[in-house]
């Protein structure tokens, strides 16, 4: 039996759609038509009266390290889902919980530590996760820790892989072995997404990165590399 809901009197707005008093039916979790209107007649399901709320698409966060308390990098059970309920309160539906420059050691059990919640997912869904250090340069290292900055090592993302999904790299790819590991993600595509991100590269090297298809996709965290005046 397929579930069935209504959502009316909504202020809806998405990409290209501004409708005051919309409705949006709902069929088995996925939106099946918009309306202009109420739908006349009777309605064979759920109905949510929004009394004018605002009705918007679920935000996606592709960086955030914890809510409510928690981080991602506690590496507890309890973490992720207090994280996921938190987040799902904000209005984001899907979310990239973002790891913090750690030893491997503390970065595999933060990975073990997701897993159950990966599995059974009940609050914001996790589509993988954000590999925020490491592999950034220790001398824009800012609020990581520069103990556990090491140069970007392929065997190690591919065991971590092997625990969760990982959707984003940020790493500094003037560190040794970085455009090599750029170069090798591209030819694979495991990874979605490489960010260059707290370095502190010449403009050419950042250049390399991202000409010829190298597989950089995107930057953050430049302004780590601005030298003091």
């Amino acid at each position: 039996m397929q579930a069935r809901c209504l959502i009316k009197n909504a202020h809806l707005v998405s990409p290209g759609i501004d409708l005051v008093n919309a409705s949006v039916e709902i069929i088995d979790g996925v939106i099946k038509a918009i309306h202009k209107t109420i739908p006349e007649g009777p309605f064979d399901g759920t109905v949510f009266d929004a009394d004018g709320s605002l009705l918007v698409p679920g935000f996606i966060d592709i960086h955030t390290h914890g809510a409510a308390g928690h981080d991602f990098c506690d590496a507890t059970p309890e973490s992720l889902p207090a994280i996921a309920r938190a987040k799902l309160k904000e209005g984001v539906t899907t979310f990239l919980p973002t790891t913090l420059t750690l030893s491997k050691e503390l970065l595999e059990n933060t990975f073990r530590a997701g897993q159950h919640y990966f599995e059974n997912q009940c609050f914001a869904k996790v589509a993988g996760v954000h590999v925020e250090g490491p592999f950034i340069n220790p001398k824009c290292a800012g609020a990581q820790n520069p103990i556990h900055v090491r140069a970007p090592d392929l065997n190690e993302i591919n065991r971590l892989r092997e625990l969760l999904p990982i959707k984003i790299v940020s790493l500094a790819v003037e560190m040794p072995g970085g455009i090599e590991f750029v170069e090798e993600q591209a030819a694979e595509h495991f990874i979605d997404r490489i960010v260059t991100a707290d370095v502190f590269a010449h403009g050419d090297q950042v250049t390399c990165g991202v000409e010829e298809g190298r597989g950089v996709q995107s930057a953050g965290g430049l302004e780590g590399g601005l030298r003091r005046v």
